[in-house]
C-alpha cells in the first residue's frame, strides 16, 4: 500500500472516505494523501473480498441438533487359518 498511485488516492478519497463521515461531523473537504491512506487500511478490510473467511478455530462446533447418530457397522475378525505341515512325498525309485 505505500506504492499507491497518488491518481488512486485521489480517486479514492472522492468516492470512498468523503461519504464515510457520521451526521454529527462536517464533510471534510480538503483530505491530504496522508490521510485518505490512513483511511484506506482501516476501510479495505470492510469490503468484501473474494476469499472465504477463516474457519473458527479452537473447540468444534459440536454435533449439528436433529441428526440421528447412528452406530459404526462392526465386520467379524478375520483370523488366519492353521498351517499344516506338508506332507512328504515318496520318492519314485
Amino acid at each position: 500500500m505505500p506504492y499507491m498511485n497518488y491518481k488512486q488516492l485521489q480517486e479514492f478519497r472522492v468516492e470512498v472516505v468523503a461519504q464515510d463521515d457520521l451526521p454529527c461531523q462536517k464533510p471534510i473537504q480538503n483530505l491530504t494523501p496522508g490521510q485518505v491512506a490512513q483511511w484506506i487500511a482501516i476501510l479495505l478490510p470492510e469490503i468484501a473480498t473474494p476469499t472465504v473467511s477463516p474457519k473458527p478455530r479452537g473447540k468444534s462446533p459440536g454435533w449439528i441438533e436433529g441428526n440421528k447418530r447412528t452406530k459404526i457397522n462392526r465386520y467379524p475378525v478375520v483370523k488366519k487359518g492353521k498351517l499344516r505341515p506338508k506332507k512328504l512325498s515318496k520318492k519314485a525309485s
